[in-house]
């Protein structure tokens, strides 16, 4: 949750100087979504055991979910936050740009305000390695 409120902080000022109406949807889709997102990987951490103490101590009982719903799940999630992390990070351009301000202030801001990209590129790589470290369970089945 601690990313997600520092995304939403930083949409939330970015709704603070935007005037285009497509940016201000934009920018509440991306709050609105993201923020569900994340509150519903939180919730389904907890969720996915009918006694949640069996996540940290596999030697209680307990019914949960097959384990590639919550890691796809966990996946997309992952995804789906780079993906707002570019959004964040190339939105500041076209605001910026429009401004009266010389141009190589214009480059300083906008390259400031967009460095969550970094944030987005760490999150495909990670996402990527997490998927190509899934065994495959096509491997696992015994003819």
């Amino acid at each position: 949750m601690a990313c997600t409120l520092g995304k939403t902080s930083f949409a939330v000022t970015l709704l603070r100087i935007v005037v285009q109406g497509w940016m201000v949807i934009v920018l509440w889709f991306v709050i609105v979504t993201m923020n569900i997102v994340k509150i519903l990987a939180a919730l389904f951490v907890f969720l996915q055991c009918k006694d949640p103490r069996h996540l940290w101590n596999p030697m209680i009982p307990s019914e949960c979910w097959p384990s590639h719903v919550f890691t796809n799940f966990s996946l997309f999630v992952g995804a789906y936050s780079g993906a707002q992390d570019f959004v964040l990070a190339l939105l500041p351009w076209t605001i910026v740009w429009n401004l009266q301000m010389r141009k190589k202030e214009k480059l300083g801001v906008a390259f400031a305000m967009s460095l969550g990209i970094f944030a987005g590129a760490a999150s495909i790589v990670k996402t990527i390695h997490l998927v190509a470290s899934r065994p495959n369970p096509i491997s696992h089945v015994h003819h």
